[in-house]
């Protein structure tokens, strides 16, 4: 059975419904499947362990947590969660691939931040 891109986005959303905020993070268009989604997550409960509410919705085979990165896999497909405080933003530079790290050199360049 095949799993689009859209039924993986559903059946996240679904599982971390009122349990923790979170957005996807759009693709460059006719991008070819890498085998993972990227979801942006912010936890504005600082009683809840994400690691833990993980662990108890999806129970994961494996977890890897690598600084503000929790990837974990679920039917057979790894899913990054990016903690951010900011969901615009961080879609923003996240978006399409490289596109805001680009972005991010250039003005750095010339002390924008």
């Amino acid at each position: 059975m095949t799993w689009g891109l859209g039924e993986r986005e559903e059946e996240i959303k679904s599982i971390f419904s009122g349990k923790l905020e979170i957005e996807f993070i759009p693709e460059v268009p006719n991008k070819v499947d890498f085998g993972d989604l990227d979801v942006l997550y912010c936890n504005r409960n600082p009683t809840l362990q994400v690691i833990d509410l993980i662990t108890e919705l999806v129970k994961p085979r494996e977890i890897v947590h690598n600084g503000d990165v929790i990837s974990f896999d679920y039917r057979s497909f790894q899913i990054d969660f990016i903690k951010c405080y900011n969901f615009e933003m961080g879609a923003f530079y996240l978006s399409y691939g490289d596109f805001g790290g680009i972005i991010g050199r250039l003005v750095n360049k010339y002390n924008i931040k």
